[in-house]
């Protein structure tokens, strides 16, 4: 026997109030299932669990700060590494190629002729990892995207 019954046989409550207090307990617990349910429900934190979110926000984003920095360094190695052994400037170059630099001002590397005409053609292109220090290095197109893919600041100029 539950209390209700044992309310109702004691004359403390009818059976009309048993049936109000049992439809009222069910639609809270039903109102407790939807705003478990609801994700955009606002629920109520206490100061402990406050601080736990705020940790794991902050977290989540010192995470999301060390991957993009994991990434600069991962593209800028893997740019390294074509510019290093793909290089095709020539310091004995006859012709010199002038360009500009991030819109601001104007550069120049010496290349031979065929390489001025394969430049203009958008099959060669001129990339380097610190423009400012004018470190330029001459790679086919299909090295250009591969650096361009890590990262589109390192190919400093290609025709398309």
């Amino acid at each position: 026997m539950n209390l209700r019954d044992q309310l109702m046989k004691s004359g403390l409550a009818s059976k009309e109030q048993a049936k109000k207090a049992q439809r009222e307990v069910a639609k809270q617990q039903h109102q407790k299932i939807q705003a478990a349910r609801d994700p955009n429900a606002v629920h109520e934190l206490s100061p402990a669990e406050q601080l736990l979110a705020a940790k794991r926000e902050a977290d989540r984003l010192l995470n999301i700060k060390r991957n993009e920095e994991r990434l600069f360094k991962e593209a800028e190695a893997r740019a390294i590494d074509i510019i290093s052994s793909h290089n095709l400037l020539d310091s004995r170059g006859t012709e010199t190629y002038h360009f500009i630099v991030d819109g601001q001002r104007i550069a120049n590397v010496m290349v031979h002729e065929d390489q001025m005409y394969a430049l203009e053609r958008g099959e060669l292109a001129i990339v380097s990892l610190n423009p400012e220090e004018a470190g330029f290095a001459l790679v086919t197109a299909e090295n250009a995207e591969k650096i361009r893919s890590g990262n589109a600041k390192f190919v400093v100029c290609q025709y398309s």
